[in-house]
């Protein structure tokens, strides 16, 4: 994986260290790029977060343990 950056499905990250970051606080914000996007039917739906995702509260060192984890495989 180290390998083969950037990371996520839009190349946001460039180090493995940022996704594992967004992960550990929850996940991220879902923001409309524009009002016609914000607009679209279902845009609300795609956009809410599951309820069952939430902050891991993971510690300095074991986010740096599940980095250098993933940068193994």
């Amino acid at each position: 994986m180290a390998s083969s950056a950037p990371y996520m499905h839009n190349g946001l990250f460039p180090t493995l260290d940022g996704v594992v970051n967004l992960y550990d606080r929850g996940g991220g914000e879902v923001w409309a790029r524009n009002a016609a996007e914000a607009a679209r039917p279902l845009y609300r739906e795609a956009a809410a977060l599951s309820p069952h995702i939430r902050p891991l509260g993971l510690t300095a060192q074991e986010k740096a343990a599940l980095a250098a984890f993933l940068r193994t495989l």
